[in-house]
């Protein structure tokens, strides 16, 4: 029998919310559509796993195919990654549709992410909006994941703890899951689904979100989530920015010469910051201080100076490291009269749910399109394009 698509399921010690998460399934509409569910429990000892295993024949009573599976005989989690690799890999779907085992679909996710992959390329991971429960947790991230306008998706890629298409929320075709390689596999807390996604843009990926709210979204003290550490999201952030668009420029200048933009240029490999013209600031403050130093305890040596010079006076491209949506519309201004336009001449890279964050601009006008286009190769170029998911950024106009 052909399998349309695969519910992915993994889990480990969830008995609190399993069964919520297996009911919102049975509730979806499937009309002609042939769907399974695909559960794999990584080493439950709270009960999880007798839940999982009832509900096998509580679903094909109700037209799903079901399969489980356990590695409970090893007695070690094989992780996050390690689990979602498994509950793919033992379905057969044509599309997979995750389901984290804390949270619910609401009425009609399967359909409408379905007929949305069936209209767009198999490299597109489809999210949702999504509702968060208890309301008013993570207020802001979840402001930002659901109101991000769809042209925005693919430029803010590394603005977040996660993917601005939230993992909980995705539906993507298999053949992309292969063509990535499945999600990395540790057993200790690691942020997979963004790790994911980059590989996966790489090779020529683009977001998308159905615009309903199709999950309820559980925050909780006991979320995996939260047992990643931010400098370990950090390193990984700053690495495919690195990789991804840094080692494309020749020069930039950071916009912020406070603690954040600091702690940006202190990310950097030594090759990088080399490219570091200066930064730049709206304090009067730090402009009148005229020079950052950054300074070695050990060596007891000044390592790099870097001019500060004030916000009007620096040109693109930039590494902008304000708090977004915290300066009551002075940053955007800013952004405006410098001519910078979200999408093709605008990225941003940030911290979520914390105080700082990051956000960069690729280019400005046409001045730095014709920068742009005497520095970069045209394999360059190309990969510019794979990774930004939209030849739009770099279109003349």
């Amino acid at each position: 029998m052909r399998i349309d698509i695969t519910v992915v399921v993994p889990f480990g010690n969830v008995a609190q919310w399993l069964a919520k998460a297996l009911d919102s399934v049975l509730k979806q509409e499937k009309e002609d559509l042939n769907v399974e569910v695909s559960l794999f429990d990584d080493s439950s000892t709270d009960g999880s796993q007798q839940i999982a295993e009832a509900y096998v024949a509580i679903f094909e009573r109700h037209n799903f195919a079901c399969c489980f599976k356990t590695n409970s005989d090893t007695g070690r989690p094989g992780g996050v990654g390690y689990a979602k690799n498994q509950a793919v890999r033992q379905g057969r779907g044509k599309y997979l549709c995750f389901l984290d085992a804390d949270d619910e679909m609401l009425p009609g996710r399967l359909l409408r992410q379905y007929r949305a992959a069936s209209a767009l390329p198999y490299s597109t991971i489809i999210g949702s909006k999504f509702r968060r429960l208890p309301p008013g947790s993570t207020e802001r991230y979840s402001r930002w994941a659901n109101n991000l306008p769809l042209s925005s998706l693919p430029v803010q890629i590394y603005t977040s703890h996660g993917p601005p298409v939230v993992a909980p929320t995705w539906f993507l075709s298999r053949r992309l899951f292969e063509e990535v390689g499945g999600f990395v596999e540790y057993a200790e807390p690691y942020p997979e689904d963004l790790d994911f996604m980059y590989r996966a843009l790489k090779i020529g990926a683009t977001l998308f979100r159905v615009d309903e709210e199709l999950v309820i979204y559980r925050h909780h003290s006991a979320c995996a989530s939260l047992l990643i550490s931010e400098q370990q999201i950090w390193n990984i952030r700053i690495s495919h920015f690195i990789s991804d668009v840094l080692q494309h420029w020749e020069a930039f200048t950071i916009w912020n010469a406070g603690r954040q933009g600091r702690r940006f240029f202190k990310s950097l490999p030594s090759w990088c910051q080399d490219r570091v013209i200066c930064m730049c600031d709206v304090d009067k403050r730090k402009v009148f201080q005229g020079v950052y130093e950054l300074y070695d305890q050990k060596k007891r040596a000044v390592l790099r100076r870097v001019p500060i010079i004030p916000v009007h006076e620096a040109n693109p491209p930039l590494v902008i490291c304000v708090k977004l949506d915290m300066t009551n519309g002075q940053l955007e201004a800013l952004i405006n009269a410098k001519r910078l336009k979200e999408g093709c001449q605008c990225l941003k890279l940030a911290k979520r749910d914390c105080d700082d964050f990051i956000t960069y601009a690729i280019t400005a006008n046409r001045d730095y399109d014709k920068f742009q286009l005497r520095v970069l190769t045209e394999n360059q170029l190309k990969c510019l394009v794979v990774v930004n998911g939209s030849i739009r950024p770099l279109i003349l106009k």
